[in-house]
């Protein structure tokens, strides 16, 4: 039989495939589906990411509709006063969103669901109630979120991921380190998927440098090189755009930990570097979602010019520059020095303390 009217109820923290198959089980059976988002002042998913999370999963689903509600009452199913003081709030959101549309069934994969039902009388729907369909539980994730991103949808895994930035000055070995991290983790099975973010600014840098070269060689004008170069503070916002679009785009495609070289905030100091300010617009496009930022030091790291590079003598500058407004933001951040494999040896201990807390606390 097809409700006219249905609701499923849950905190999502995280949104999980057992989540979505119930949300799927009751839009099918459902003419209208209410998905009721709840939250608390405790938990660190913010309630808005939670319900785009799944309303993007079930945008094909013109019938459900995603609300969030904050309800700070502590849970207790077996008290009726706990249950009074929980109805009260559903209540005033079910007004709102089904005035004209009482709800007539309650699925849920909850024992709670029959009383949640009958306060609202309505006839309740129990969904894979021991999880033979979907063996996976919020509990489960929040306990080892590495070991069951099997069990999460990619918008959810995108906007849950580690996100880690390694920088610094010119020639000092942040694409290199990024690609090692990227081997190394991806070595491993909870990591294997581990994306990485290519330095756009100096893709776009090549490009520009290739364009000025051509241009004058056809017209029989002095070869410029780097020193050569002018630039404009557009530029610097469509790296800034640009290193952000492709970073979105990695997170939407990877797994729970993904490797920047590079990121949009950086941008901003290369922009001061080069036009002695930062703009409000590239300041605006910064992100704030930065599990870890990784210096890398200039020192004992020889100068190899390629061609796009012209700043061996601010090196030191720089580095301090970084280390100096990564303090100022109060950013998580590290430091690596030495060799190669020494340097790789500090991220990795940095990274893995990272993946190894407590993502919900």
């Amino acid at each position: 039989m097809i409700s006219k009217s249905a609701l499923v109820l849950g905190r999502f923290y995280p949104p999980h495939l057992g989540h979505h198959y119930l949300i799927n089980f009751a839009a099918q059976n459902s003419e209208r589906l209410l998905v009721l988002v709840l939250s608390n002042d405790g938990e660190t998913i913010p309630l808005g990411d939670r319900m785009s999370w799944i309303d993007n999963d079930h945008a094909h689903q013109r019938n459900v509709q995603v609300v969030g509600l904050v309800d700070n009452v502590r849970t207790d199913y077996n008290d009726p006063d706990i249950w009074d003081q929980h109805m009260g709030a559903f209540n005033r959101v079910l007004r709102d969103y089904c005035s004209n549309h009482p709800i007539d069934t309650v699925y849920s994969s909850e024992p709670y669901g029959e009383e949640l039902a009958s306060r609202l009388g309505a006839i309740h729907t129990m969904v894979d109630e021991f999880r033979t369909h979907v063996p996976i539980s919020a509990t489960l994730i929040r306990a080892n979120p590495l070991g069951h991103e099997n069990m999460l949808s990619q918008g959810t895994i995108a906007g849950l991921t580690k996100r880690v930035v390694v920088l610094g000055a010119e020639s000092t070995g942040t694409t290199t380190l990024v690609g090692q991290l990227q081997n190394h983790y991806r070595a491993q099975e909870s990591t294997a998927r581990t994306q990485k973010v290519d330095e756009y600014g100096h893709e776009y840098t090549t490009i520009k440098l290739l364009a000025y070269q051509a241009q004058a060689r056809a017209t029989r004008c002095p070869v410029p090189t780097m020193e050569d170069l002018e630039w404009t503070d557009d530029e610097f916002l469509t790296i800034a755009c640009e290193q952000n679009r492709q970073e979105d785009l990695a997170a939407n495609t990877g797994g729970l930990l993904l490797l920047c070289d590079t990121d949009a905030w950086t941008t901003g100091i290369w922009q001061r570097r080069y036009m002695g300010h930062v703009t409000s617009d590239v300041k605006a496009e910064a992100r704030t979602d930065r599990a870890l930022y990784i210096v890398t030091h200039d020192e004992g790291v020889d100068f190899e010019q390629d061609g796009t590079r012209d700043g061996e003598h601010l090196r030191s500058a720089m580095t301090a520059e970084f280390i100096e407004e990564l303090t100022k933001a109060q950013a998580n951040f590290i430091v690596v020095r030495g060799s190669k494999e020494q340097r790789l040896e500090q991220a990795t201990a940095a990274i893995d303390q990272i993946l190894s807390s407590n993502w919900w606390a």
